[in-house]
This record gives structure tokens, sequence and C-alpha cells, in this order.
């Protein structure tokens, strides 16, 4: 083999290995996507199972929806140092404007 030929052979020789470093980069890339989307959709069924779970103790005590309601208004109150209006139902307020009177 001539001198050029074998220049030439080499040069064929690491665009290959070049061209198979990037085709098993890729390849690496793809598998981490692919297990970070299994581990994203996991999280999402266990994310529905507890949101089922939650809506089953709140089917069973409806005044669990409201104590939550009041906790998440107490946490926004506190991280965002704010007050918050929120509507109180009108009987409520009939009987402590009557208690007062």
């Amino acid at each position: 083999m001539t001198p050029i030929l074998r220049a030439v052979a080499k040069g064929l020789a690491s665009k290959s290995a070049i061209n198979q470093a990037g085709a098993i980069a890729k390849q690496a890339e793809a598998e981490r996507e692919k297990r970070a989307k299994i581990i994203h959709a996991d999280g999402e069924c266990q994310a529905a199972a507890k949101l089922a779970e939650a809506a089953g103790v709140i089917n069973k005590e409806p005044v669990a929806l409201q104590l939550r309601y009041l906790q998440t208004l107490t946490e926004i109150g506190v991280e965002k140092n704010t007050t918050v209006v929120f509507p109180a139902p009108i009987d409520i307020l009939k009987n402590w404007m009557q208690g007062s009177s």
C-alpha cells in the first residue's frame, strides 16, 4: 500500500471512530431521556394516587376541604407576608352581628 493510500485509510478510520463516538453519545443521551421520562411518569402516577386518596378523605369528611382551604390561606399569608381577604358566609356574619347588639 502506498503512503498516500495509508494516509487516506488512516483519515477514514479516524472519521469512522468520531462518527461511532457520536453515535454512542447520542444513544447514551436517548437512554438518559428515556429514564427521566419514566421517572417523571412514575411521579405523576404516585401523585394521581395520592389525589384519589385525598378525594376519598374529603368525600367522607366534607369539612376537611374547608380546613384545607383555611390552611392554604394561612400558608399564603405567611409566605407572602400579606393580608388575605376571603368571603365569609352571610349567616355567620348575621349571627355575629346579632350577638354584638
